[in-house]
C-alpha cells in the first residue's frame, strides 16, 4: 500500500458518534489536519484542514481517481464484539475491503483457540459485512511476549496486494465517515501522501 491512517487514540464510544462536533486532528509527517466544517460541506476535501507543526496550512486536491480504501483489525475474542460491531457500523460503508487478523495466541501468550469463525457465523449483526471481510488466520512464535504477539497477527497486512489507503487500528479506534472520505477522494497538495496516525484536539 502506498498510503496509510493508522489510529493510535482510544476514542469513547460517544466520541466516535459525535464525531463531527469534535476536533478531530491527524498528524501528517510532522503536519495535522482537523475537520473543519463536515457537517457543512459536501466536498470531502473541504471537509477537512492539514496544517504542518509550525501552523501552516496544507490543502488537500481531489485524486485523479478514487482509492481503494482498506481497513485492517485485529480480533481476538468474542468479547470485543461490541467495538467491533461498533466500528463496522461506523465506517464499513466507507471501505471497500476489510480485513481481520486473528493470532492462536493470546494476550499472555497462551494458546487460544480462533474465536472468529463460529463468531462469524452465530452473531446475526455480522452477516451484512461478511461480503467485505477478509480473515486471516495467524500463527504466532509461542516464544513471543508482549508486543510481538500483537506484531504476529500484524504480519498479516503482507497479504494485502495492491495500492490504497491502509487503516490500522484497535477496534474502538473509530476514523468518522468524513475524514474516511477525505482519505478515498484526495490527498495532500504537497505530495508527501497520507502517512497519519489520529489524535483528538482539546
Amino acid at each position: 500500500f502506498t498510503s496509510a491512517a493508522q489510529p493510535n487514540l482510544h476514542l469513547s464510544r460517544g466520541a466516535a458518534v459525535t464525531m463531527g462536533a469534535l476536533l478531530l486532528m491527524l498528524t501528517l509527517l510532522g503536519a495535522s489536519f482537523a475537520m473543519a466544517d463536515p457537517a457543512g460541506s459536501q466536498d470531502p476535501c473541504a471537509g477537512v484542514v492539514v496544517r504542518t507543526q509550525d501552523g501552516d496550512e496544507v490543502g488537500l486536491k481531489h485524486r485523479p481517481s478514487d482509492a481503494r480504501v482498506v481497513d485492517f483489525i485485529q480480533f481476538f475474542s468474542h468479547h470485543e464484539l461490541p467495538e467491533l460491531h461498533l466500528r463496522l457500523a461506523e465506517m464499513a460503508d466507507d471501505v471497500d475491503e476489510i480485513h481481520i487478523a486473528e493470532g492462536d495466541r493470546n494476550f499472555m501468550g497462551a494458546s487460544k483457540e480462533y474465536a472468529w469463525p463460529e463468531v462469524s457465523k452465530s452473531d446475526p449483526k455480522l452477516e451484512k459485512y461478511l461480503k467485505k471481510i477478509t480473515y486471516h488466520p495467524m500463527k504466532i512464535d509461542p516464544s513471543a511476549t508482549g508486543y510481538k504477539i500483537q506484531g504476529g497477527a500484524l504480519k498479516a497486512m503482507d497479504k494485502i496486494l495492491g495500492s490504497g489507503v491502509l487503516i490500522e487500528g484497535d477496534l474502538d479506534e473509530i476514523l468518522s465517515r468524513d475524514v474516511l472520505r477525505a482519505l478515498r477522494s484526495c490527498e495532500p497538495e504537497d505530495g508527501r501522501g497520507w502517512n497519519a496516525s489520529v489524535e483528538r484536539g482539546n
